[in-house]
């Protein structure tokens, strides 16, 4: 049966996750930039990943459970908080469809690319994927997701109440082929604690001059370093392009990309700048985020480049008596470098045996206020526009931060946000390289740049 050849898969990527470990290899690293919601992450990002079970423990109580147990399988990449939540909203729709069975799958956002990239290959996707901005079109462009067209106009799925613009966000090719279940924006979270105690005010539209600045003064007054771009690089550079105007996914120039290198070897030279050294192995774990994480002061950071509904995860895991506040990404021009996107998307896969299920599950999740309220916004600002109206009124002070924002944003953002292209993954696994190697002092700003733009262009 299908579940059955999906745990199968699902082992056969846990070898491969325990070969690559015991090779030193960093699975975070090659993966598509941040979720996004991820602390750092990626929504993209990114953002946001640890787990609550190994993939091997899930996959020994599948293989205790009865095969027919479950109709349809929802894959997601998460951290406690949402794995969590997550559960409890499946609980709620059990309970409006007893006869659906939802078997949960859920790993790091490392693992999760892995993992699906594997069950892809051998056309057995779960039911439900959750998609990432930077996938969403290689797995379209690939046939592996269902166009959801037919079940939209059906009413099967009903997002009459979700905004034209918000339903575009999942328009691939003139179709709709995802859904998004939280919109976000790129965000500076930082230690506002911190910032009180040095009496540092940072101001919502930062610039690149007021960033440096401050990171300098955090370094001088507290020992305390700045981490910029190592969680994923993709998006501050994206960010500052945008502020020139421009689109680094579409005709990429080594013009565009100097500033963003100049500033990695500045944050270097004058030392504020953290030591990517440091950074192995916490990329994609919201615990280990150096703006929550502790420990001795090199390995702290006041700030981290994540996305806007990440700040639930970061202020769940950062110690007692530390609040988190957010900014924009620094830029020169930061009104017209700011936008909202799709957090993250659900999806169906082409290969589903259960498409009506799957719709159903889509559909409660998009329109029920209840599942929302357990929510309440951790990954994103939901997609309906009535249940927004409802679950503003019952979010923490950390969510109220997280709503307020993307909604500044939303009346700032001046160019709209584009998907990124298939090979964007591969571009940001070269970024993280050279961004590397002008920290370390290999490259100089204007070579990595020219590198950068030359890799890119050959992929696009």
């Amino acid at each position: 049966m299908k579940k059955s050849r999906i745990f199968c898969n699902i082992l056969l990527c846990v070898l491969l996750l325990v070969v690559l470990a015991a090779c030193g290899g960093d699975a975070g690293t090659a993966q598509p930039e941040g979720p996004a919601e991820e602390s750092a992450q990626p929504e993209s990002p990114a953002e946001e990943t640890a787990q609550q079970e190994s993939p091997a423990e899930e996959i020994a109580q599948e293989s205790a459970a009865d095969e027919g147990s479950s109709d349809i399988t929802l894959a997601w990449w998460g951290n406690p908080t949402r794995n969590e939540q997550t559960t409890e909203v499946i609980g709620l729709f059990q309970n409006e469809f007893p006869d659906v069975g939802v078997e949960e799958l859920t790993v790091g956002w490392g693992d999760y690319w892995t993992m699906l990239a594997t069950l892809a290959a051998s056309q057995d996707l779960p039911d439900i994927v959750q998609m990432d901005i930077s996938t969403l079109e290689e797995y379209v462009s690939n046939g592996q997701l269902l166009n959801l067209e037919p079940l939209i106009q059906s009413g099967q799925i009903d997002l009459s109440d979700v905004p034209a613009p918000v339903l575009e966000l999942g328009r691939v090719d003139g179709s709709i082929y995802a859904i998004s279940i939280g919109q976000n924006s790129p965000a500076m979270i930082y230690n506002a604690t911190l910032m009180e105690e040095l009496g540092i005010e940072v101001p919502y539209n930062i610039t690149i001059d007021q960033f440096v600045e401050i990171s300098r003064q955090v370094y001088a007054d507290a020992g305390i370093r700045t981490n910029f771009a190592l969680s994923d690089p993709s998006n501050p550079i994206e960010f500052l392009v945008r502020g020139d105007g421009l689109n680094m996914w579409s005709d990429p120039t080594s013009e565009m990309f100097v500033p963003f290198f100049e500033l990695i070897a500045q944050a270097m030279d004058e030392g504020w700048g953290y030591d990517p050294a440091s950074f192995i192995g916490r990329a994609g774990v919201v615990e280990q985020d150096p703006l929550v994480a502790g420990g001795a002061l090199d390995t702290q950071s006041w700030v981290t480049f994540g996305w806007s509904n990440g700040i639930t995860g970061l202020q769940d895991a950062a110690p007692e008596g530390m609040v988190l506040a957010m900014a924009n990404y620094p830029s020169h021009n930061p009104a017209m470098s700011n936008y909202v996107r799709a957090s993250m998307y659900f999806a169906i896969a082409s290969n589903s045996e259960n498409v009506d299920a799957a719709a159903a599950l889509i559909n409660f999740w998009t329109n029920n206020i209840e599942a929302h309220n357990i929510m309440l916004g951790e990954r994103g600002v939901p997609a309906s526009a009535v249940v927004v109206d409802s679950v503003i009124q019952n979010v923490s002070e950390v969510g109220q931060i997280m709503f307020d924002f993307v909604s500044m944003v939303q009346e700032d953002a001046t160019v709209p946000y584009a998907l990124r292209p298939p090979a964007a993954g591969e571009i940001n696994d070269q970024l993280r390289l050279l961004v590397d190697e002008v920290a370390a002092g290999i490259r100089t700003p204007e070579e990595a740049a020219e590198n950068f733009a030359a890799f890119a262009n050959n992929l696009l």
